[in-house]
């Protein structure tokens, strides 16, 4: 009994299942299938298609090829789906599904021009009714995967469309109007992205918030959604967080990104950016309006094609910006090769005005090339060496205008080398100010010509330069006012000290050719010939054995090479109250000098000279080597007893007029061939206390001679080879006429014949020497030796008393 039940039971259990079998792939695939194919049009009013659905014990509810189609597009295709569903509530007529699964599903997502999404609106706007209307479909969580989506957002003109690929969403719904997912997914692109994503999206408030991350997202591919806010997104990849939110019409992000090699093109800017961002932004789609704000931390930004400095590279630091406005405070960077620090400022985006405070230390050798080539500052000279620039740069990024520039250069060992002088500047130190057409200094330290230098000063216009310049030392103290146009030197102003030399020059100065430069200045020139060597050199080579000085005024016209001022036209007026030549003091001097192709004119002295006057012309030839030259002068009432207090016989009593004319010839370098001639006379003369004629006075008379004058005397005179001769001198007094020929060595040798011849007055006078009473009237005077100690030797001159002998006869 126990075995036919068994049997019966098994029979019926195999007809049960064979009814289920029948059932579920029989009648109920076909019911469920047409279920769901009508209960989905009527609920969504699209066209659905299924191609089957039945029952499985471990999935639920399988459908097979389920398609949602409108007159355009499918919206929703997945070739298989599965749905777990709760089986009590189907006996209140209620469907609820806790599991709805696409696999590999092609999914239609269009957001229309009011915002609403096509989905949404298809599948969760109303209530899904099965079976008539009798059955109501709740859906608790819906998952894709391997699922691809196709985007198209109608706000934007053109619409903006996006495919996305290997699509694993899981979607739950919270009662009574919230959906919430998680999704991953790539979106294509030449480098496909990879995100990952979580959010709840409230179905009446059309409210949505996203969590994203992205990996390797190429942002420039969105940059339609901000076009209309004029900002063009860059090429080039990013790594993001960003939590998002769109309600009432508004966009709201809060992102943290990662970039690598971001391009940028803005105008005439190009940029390559790595970078950290943090930003927050709004954005009205209705009114079209972006707001935003954020920190950038830029890594290695280089921007391109940027006037005025072309290329910065290696920028890094931290910059705040928003929609308004840009800064940052720390930023470094290289530019034009020189590593950079600076500040930069755009408060108004809309106006764009970028400043930039920039700080650098760079090697000067550079500076005049970038000056010249990106700020077009043309600065006229060679620097080497290290300094500090600061820069302050102001200037608008869109429009071709040249920027304002403010900043400085300081220095703390440079040499300067200016294009028109060989001489450089060594070891400047101080700090000059400029803007893009000025430089501005003060209390600048350097070296020139191993002197320490000070100076201060403005240039304004580097392309045709004005200067007001002060320049000091120990021996110089200058003020100039001067303008440079195409290396012309015009000198409005030229004033200054050098030692005790003054000077005030006008004119101008061609600096083209170095080796010529040319000037054709005036001016007045005060001096000291004792301690003008250096200006006057040549003129103090001619003098240096007179041990000349005195001070001496010029004021002189100059046109000619600076560089061989011999060579140069020169016409000047000098004067002196008083100068000393040999240590003789020559007063009121004043002499007219022309100078032309070398040779210098003197074409008038005049001066005062002891009580008399000298008057005096010259020339020398400036060009040759042993400088030749030629003097002829005039001297007249020349006072003995006033010349004698600068000479060695200041003691002696002597006195006297003198007269002179001579003419002088000879090398400023070789004494021995100086040649000489002249006539000299002297009337009144009491020269007795002189070595020559004391010892001649002492042989001539007894007594007393020194009340003996000369009322005239005369002699023509020659100097040759260290020599100078006399063959006709003549001295003349009451007592005693001499006569006879004089030669003195330049090595104070002396010889000489002299006739003494008294006249009658003198004989009678009783005062004569027993020599030469001896003798009476007719006596020769030899001397020898030299003119400290001349030695003497009298003797009757036999021809003279022969002569008056014979004339008593006959």
């Amino acid at each position: 009994m126990k075995k036919i039940f068994f049997i019966i039971l098994i029979f019926l259990c195999v007809l049960a299942a064979a009814y289920l079998i029948y059932l579920n792939e029989i009648i109920l695939p076909e019911k469920i299938r047409i279920a769901v194919v009508d209960g989905l049009s009527g609920a969504t009013g699209k066209n659905v298609t299924l191609a089957s659905a039945k029952l499985d014990i471990f999935r639920g509810l399988v459908l097979k090829d389920l398609a949602a189609v409108d007159e355009n597009s499918n919206i929703l295709t997945s070739k298989d789906v599965s749905c777990r569903f709760l089986i009590l509530p189907l006996l209140k007529k209620q469907i609820v599904i806790t599991s709805l699964k696409f696999d590999s599903p092609e999914i239609f997502v269009e957001r229309f021009p009011d915002n609403s999404i096509n989905i949404v609106e298809t599948f969760f706007k109303k209530p899904l009714l099965f079976m008539k209307g009798e059955y109501s479909l709740t859906i608790l969580r819906i998952i894709l995967y391997r699922g691809s989506v196709n985007f198209k957002d109608d706000t934007l003109d053109p619409p903006f469309t996006k495919e996305i690929k290997n699509m694993a969403l899981d979607g739950r719904i919270s009662f009574p109007d919230k959906v919430k997912f998680d999704a991953e997914f790539d979106i294509s692109s030449q480098l496909p992205a990879s995100l990952k994503s979580s959010g709840e999206y409230k179905i009446r408030e059309k409210e949505l918030s996203l969590d994203i991350k992205a990996r390797d997202l190429a942002i420039s591919e969105f940059g339609a959604y901000f076009k209309k806010a004029n900002i063009e997104l860059p090429d080039g990849k990013i790594d993001a967080s960003a939590a998002l939110y769109f309600k009432d019409g508004f966009f709201y992000a809060d992102i943290d990104m990662t970039s690598l090699g971001l391009i940028f093109s803005q105008d005439k800017i190009n940029a390559n950016l790595n970078c950290g961002l943090k930003a927050k932004a709004k954005y009205s789609f209705n009114n079209k309006e972006l707001t935003y704000s954020g920190d950038l931390d830029m890594k290695n930004l280089a921007l391109s094609d940027l006037d005025y400095v072309g290329k910065i590279d290696d920028i890094r630091g931290k910059v705040a910006f928003s929609e308004a406005k840009l800064s940052s405070r720390n930023i470094t960077c290289t530019v034009l090769g020189v590593p950079v620090m600076a500040m930069v400022d755009l408060p108004d985006l809309g106006n764009p005005i970028m400043k930039i405070d920039a700080a650098a230390g760079l090697d000067l050798t550079t500076l005049k090339d970038i000056l010249k080539n990106n700020f077009y500052i043309n600065i006229p000279a060679e620097i080497t060496g290290q300094g500090e620039l600061k820069l302050m740069l102001q200037y608008k990024p869109v429009v071709s205008e040249h920027p304002i520039i403010n900043g400085s250069l300081g220095t703390a060992g440079a040499t300067l080398r200016l294009e028109y002088n060989k001489i450089p500047l060594e070891h400047v130190k101080g700090k000059i100010d400029f803007t893009r057409n000025q430089l501005i200094w003060s209390e600048v330290a350097f070296k020139y010509m191993d002197a320490d230098y000070k100076t201060s000063g403005v240039l304004t216009n580097f392309d045709k330069p004005g200067v007001d310049l002060k320049l000091s030392s120990d021996r110089l103290a200058l003020q100039s006012l001067l303008a440079i146009n195409d290396k012309i030197i015009t000198l409005s102003k030229f004033d200054g000290r050098f030692d005790n030399s003054e000077f005030s020059i006008q004119g101008d100065i061609d600096t083209k050719d170095p080796t010529n430069v040319a000037a054709d200045v005036s001016g007045l020139v005060k001096f000291d010939l004792d301690t003008a060597k250096e200006p006057f050199k040549k003129i103090m080579d001619i003098l240096k054995n007179s041990k000349a000085s005195g001070r001496m005024t010029a004021s002189f016209n100059l046109k000619g090479n600076l560089s061989d001022l011999s060579r140069a036209a020169i016409d000047a007026e000098v004067t002196s109250e008083s100068l000393f030549i040999y240590g003789l003091k020559i007063d009121d001097f004043s002499m007219g000098y022309l100078q032309r192709n070398g040779i210098m004119n003197i074409a008038r002295v005049s001066s005062s000279l002891y009580g008399g006057v000298l008057d005096a012309t010259g020339m020398v030839d400036l060009i040759s080597k042993d400088l030749p030259y030629q003097i002829n002068a005039d001297i007249k009432n020349l006072k003995i007893e006033k010349i004698k207090k600068d000479t060695v016989f200041k003691d002696m009593d002597i006195s006297g007029s003198m007269q002179a004319h001579f003419g002088v010839k000879g090398f400023s370098n070789d004494l021995s061939r100086l040649n000489a001639w002249g006539k000299i006379s002297i009337l009144n003369g009491r020269l007795w206390q002189l070595n020559l004629f004391r010892g001649m006075g002492a042989l001539l008379f007894k007594s007393d001679f020194n009340s003996v004058v000369f009322k005239e005397g005369s002699c023509d005179f020659f100097i040759k080879e260290n020599r100078a001769f006399t063959n006709n001198l003549i001295m003349k007094s009451d007592l005693l006429n001499i006569y006879g020929t004089l030669m003195a060595g330049f090595d104070n040798s002396i010889s000489a014949s002299l006739k003494a011849e008294f006249t009658d007055e003198g004989i009678d006078a009783g005062n004569i020497s027993d020599i030469a009473g001896a003798i009476e009237r007719y006596s020769i005077m030899e001397i020898g030796g030299t003119l400290k100690e001349p030695k003497y030797k009298i003797r009757p001159d036999l021809t003279s008393i022969v002569g008056d002998i014979a004339d008593s006869f006959f």
